[in-house]
């Protein structure tokens, strides 16, 4: 399944208030699966940790500007340690594939044969 998010910034986003960081090329690792602490946030591997930390970039950017990821680049963002807004639009778009509903069964609407709606 190929995914990518297209994420708008609101806000200006800084190193500051925690803009986005990227690694570029780990979306060739493929799907990575994620552990969880005891607060059910996602965790990686120590080597996927280390995949992050040694090559990321961190994308400050003006408000309104937007960047595409792949879904399966490892990302993330600091805490917005500022006191000032750090707001933004993310919108995934995916194939349309029936085994997105295996991945995600609470989020992907049913087709309503009537209507001739398809998945």
């Amino acid at each position: 399944m190929r995914a990518v998010t297209v994420w708008t910034a609101l806000d200006k986003t800084t190193r500051e208030n925690g803009c986005l960081q990227i690694s570029p090329g780990t979306h060739k690792l493929g799907k990575i699966a994620f552990g969880s602490t005891t607060s059910n946030d996602p965790t990686l591997s120590p080597e996927h940790e280390a995949e992050l930390t040694a090559g990321k970039i961190y994308l400050p950017m003006e408000k309104g500007e937007t960047v595409l990821l792949d879904n399966l680049m490892l990302h993330r963002s600091d805490a917005n340690k500022t006191g000032e807004p750090r707001r933004g639009f993310s919108v995934w778009y995916t194939t349309a594939q029936p085994q997105l509903a295996k991945v995600f069964p609470d989020y992907v609407p049913r087709p309503d044969k009537r209507a001739g709606a398809r998945l």
